[in-house]
């Protein structure tokens, strides 16, 4: 279609404020709608551009925007006065000199409603639609076969239809983009209200945020499609900025054949994330099982790019909504960790993130959590991110134990913010420490002290260590200990005798008596 048309078409309510005549019959390719003070970048030769003017700061703006359209050979400028009120006399100045058709636009008129009119007339009714469709598969095939990657695809459907639109991956991971970039809030907005929505047709979904609503905006409208796997888990979304439930009518061709290239993309991305999550997991469950060789642990690291000698920091974290997928709790951490010097690993086990930070960090420092917990609000949606890490360790023998320690800090945390970081223990009493311990320590160390005890009571059916259990119990006292135990107390003074000789220790002597005492309290766990 040409401009003349665009302008004559009556419910559209175009008003011509400046244009040269030979301008009036130039070829109209696509429509754009932008705010942007300088949007060069995204527009096309032919293209109709749509604004509200909140980028009219001042004279030097206008300079600006108008020389972006000049350079880029765009058919048109139309202006929207809803937000501006009037018409700045510099910016038809400018027009007029640089010979850029300006026009503005009815308030009762929607810039959608230009797009649509130049989709179709770019199109044509009827077979035109399916050409274009055509067309549009046969351009799709070739990008493909060129190998490129999403964002060249979604850059041929914006030129071909005149939308922008974005690709989120499930983990809420921005992928690709063409036309006008989503904020955090819109990217967190659509991506949770596609984890609500899942598997399905595409939706359109209702942005109402107390700032556009305040500022007396519209709500904004996106329409999303779930891109999901051939097995049907989740893979990501195509979002395209406003409603476009007539496309999707009159071309569902084409829809289907993007959902089906950007498919191919995110499958492929899904399966070599995986892939590096299973060979770290098996890294995790080692140390978890605290049951191989070091030699074994220091192979696994350094196959991960570890250094098995540098500090280790070990982290786990989790959101508590079996919802929030985990692979975004894994990544959300990961980019936290990640600095110059340090070498992160890490993968999902159960339903929780476990990180490896390989290398002196301060990522964890309290005063850094502020502006992660900014940017992952919007994604987080209320819930809370909950992360707790263990002290740095040297060598691959406390990393076991500095596992647990994550693992314990992680569950004794409190805290109400919204990303929570626990890198301390609160210790106070005796049980509290041994949660600290890995539980081949815990075992080893009462393992040595009541061997002699246990080996004694096994072969003589003595019960020593029973007996000794009754008389901690009662601090020492003879009497009420021979009562409970219902023996005379020469027995036992005498059984309390057999103790001391067998293992080597005065349960007059404090040490002795804590080292007893703590090894049958482990030996309990």
């Amino acid at each position: 279609m040409n401009l003349r048309d665009l302008i004559h078409t009556e419910q559209l309510h175009l008003t011509v404020v400046a244009a040269e005549p030979e301008q009036i019959d130039r070829d109209v390719t696509s429509a754009y709608i932008t705010d942007l003070p300088d949007p060069s970048r995204f527009l096309s030769v032919g293209d109709v551009v749509l604004t509200s003017g909140m980028w009219l700061t001042g004279p030097e703006a206008i300079e600006r925007f108008v020389a972006a359209l000049v350079r880029q050979q765009v058919a048109a400028l139309v202006v929207g006065l809803v937000q501006i009120g009037h018409l700045p006399d510099v910016l038809l100045e400018v027009c007029r000199r640089e010979r850029l058709t300006l026009l503005t636009i009815s308030d009762r008129v929607s810039f959608k409603q230009v797009v649509d009119a130049v989709a179709l007339g770019v199109a044509g009714p009827g077979e035109g639609l399916a050409q274009r469709a055509l067309d549009f598969s046969r351009r799709l095939a070739e990008v493909q076969a060129r190998g490129e990657g999403p964002q060249a695809l979604l850059s041929e459907f914006r030129a071909g239809f005149a939308v922008s639109c974005w690709l989120i991956d499930a983990l809420g991971t921005l992928r690709a983009v063409s036309g006008d970039a989503p904020d955090r809030e819109q990217l967190g907005f659509v991506w949770n209200a596609m984890l609500e929505h899942g598997p399905g047709d595409g939706v359109v979904l209702v942005a109402r945020t107390a700032q556009a609503e305040s500022a007396g905006q519209a709500p904004e409208k996106y329409t999303c499609w779930p891109v999901g796997a051939a097995d049907g888990h989740p893979l990501g979304s195509l979002v395209c900025a406003g409603d476009q439930r007539r496309l999707v009518r009159d071309l569902p061709i084409v829809m289907d054949s993007l959902v089906g290239a950007l498919r191919i993309d995110l499958e492929f991305a899904d399966r070599w994330r995986e892939h590096g999550n299973t060979h770290v997991s098996d890294l995790v469950r080692v140390l978890a099982g605290d049951s191989v060789s070091p030699g074994e642990i220091s192979a696994r690291m350094r196959l991960e790019g570890l250094e098995p000698q540098h500090p280790t920091i070990v982290v786990v974290a989790e959101v508590a909504d079996q919802r929030f997928p985990p692979g975004t709790v894994l990544d959300m951490v990961h980019r936290m960790l990640a600095e110059d010097g340090v070498r992160v690993v890490g993968a999902v086990v159960g339903h929780q993130a476990v990180l490896l930070a390989n290398g002196k960090t301060s990522a964890l420092e309290e005063e850094t959590l502020p502006r992660w917990a900014e940017e992952w609000l919007p994604l987080l949606n209320g819930r809370q991110l909950r992360v707790g890490a263990s002290d740095a360790r040297s060598g691959v023998g406390q990393l076991a134990t500095a596992y647990e320690s994550a693992q314990s800090r992680l569950a004794q945390l409190e805290s109400g913010a919204p990303v929570a970081v626990a890198t301390t223990s609160e210790i106070h009493t005796y049980r509290a420490l041994f949660a600290q311990l890995s539980d081949s320590a815990s075992a080893g160390f009462a393992r040595d002290v009541l061997r002699p005890l246990r080996e004694y009571d096994t072969r003589h059916g003595a019960e020593l260590i029973s007996t000794l259990r009754v008389f901690l119990a009662n601090s020492g006292a003879w009497q009420e200990s021979a009562r409970q135990l219902h023996l005379h107390t020469n027995t036992l003074r005498y059984r309390i005798a057999r103790v001391e000789e067998l293992t080597g220790r005065s349960l007059n002597q404090m040490d002795d008596r804590v080292d007893i005492y703590l090894a049958l309290q482990l030996s309990e766990g």
